[in-house]
């Protein structure tokens, strides 16, 4: 049977290891609790909920918190170590799950008091790319058409954002990082990785570190350097493979856009989306599928590395490009 959300919490919360790993900025004892993430994925959402509770006293008290004592201050500060019935005349202790339950809220009142929400959003437009410095010092790089909101303010407390596009991260270490997308979570604690997640294609590219992957399904997977997954279009479900010539490079990030049996009409957005171009696909192209590339920097070259294998031809009219069959 497995540990109630709790019970989990407060044994991290009791263990003066786990504090001292987040009060160190995660580097004290970092191999241990390293390896519990890996062979506890499931209580990931306890591990953030704790480093949260500690971070949010450290804040409160600009100080370092004393090893092993945190349960105790919690209990303390909602003033719930016992319970006195005036009226019966006697003594009692709450039960444990109530005492969780009540200092949870407790701390969540206060973190409302703390950072009072504000949403900020990062985007580009066809054929832009932006670079920007989250407040922890992380480090986005936003591909083209993309789009990124997240909440400063929170940052501290919960480092999440939403995902829209492509985009490349370098995370410093710490609590866990976040990426939301309508297809799947990625979450890491200090690494560098890619998430493409547009229409129905999502994939995840792992450059250093190690990155965890979550999709709608719930479905997961730990990716290491050189390994990808993307999520299956049809059933939703994830799909590892390694790569090994991209250990040290994400193909988009060097201007090479790769596709896998693509529908063609999402490749054609691809290219406007890169080149700030409108293309329109006669009704019985649309969901032709492609396997192949293009890269970043002449519109020609990429036109013709996408539709000369498909037996295609094109027209152009400024910024308006018409794809037909050779033989119409």
């Amino acid at each position: 049977m497995s540990q109630d959300l709790h019970t989990i919490c407060q044994m991290l919360l009791e263990d003066s290891s786990f504090v001292r790993w987040v009060t160190s900025d995660f580097e004290e004892d970092d191999a241990k609790w390293t390896e519990y993430i890996d062979t506890h994925p499931a209580h990931i959402d306890e591990m953030n909920t704790a480093i949260r509770i500690i971070q949010s006293f450290q804040l409160a008290d600009n100080a370092i918190l004393d090893e092993g004592a945190l349960w105790n201050r919690i209990r303390s500060d909602v003033r719930l170590s016992e319970n006195t019935n005036r009226r019966s005349g006697f003594i009692y202790s709450m039960n444990p799950k109530w005492i969780w339950f009540t200092a949870a809220c407790f701390l969540f009142v206060c973190i409302a008091f703390w950072a009072l929400p504000g949403t900020k959003t990062m985007e580009t437009s066809n054929g832009e790319e932006l670079t920007f410095t989250l407040p922890d010092g992380s480090t986005v790089h936003l591909g083209a058409a993309s789009t990124v909101h997240y909440t400063p303010d929170e940052w501290k407390h919960s480092r999440q954002l939403t995902l829209n596009g492509f985009a490349f991260f370098e995370v410093k270490k710490g609590s866990s990082f976040e990426v939301q997308t309508e297809r799947g979570k990625v979450s890491v604690l200090g690494t560098s990785f890619s998430v493409q997640s547009r229409n129905a294609f999502f994939e995840v590219i792992c450059r250093t570190g190690k990155v965890r992957v979550t999709n709608s399904q719930g479905q997961m997977q730990l990716l290491l350097p050189g390994e990808k997954t993307q999520v299956d279009e049809t059933t939703g479900a994830l799909s590892k493979s390694n790569i090994e010539e991209i250990k040290a490079d994400i193909p988009w990030l060097e201007g090479v856009y790769t596709f896998e049996n693509a529908l063609l009409k999402d490749v054609a957005n691809e290219i406007e989306f890169q080149y700030n171009v409108e293309i329109q696909l006669d009704e019985t192209l649309a969901e032709r599928r492609y396997t192949g590339f293009f890269k970043r920097g002449n519109l020609e070259t990429a036109l013709q590395s996408v539709f000369w294998p498909l037996n295609l031809t094109y027209t152009m009219d400024g910024e308006n490009i018409r794809v037909y069959t050779q033989n119409k």
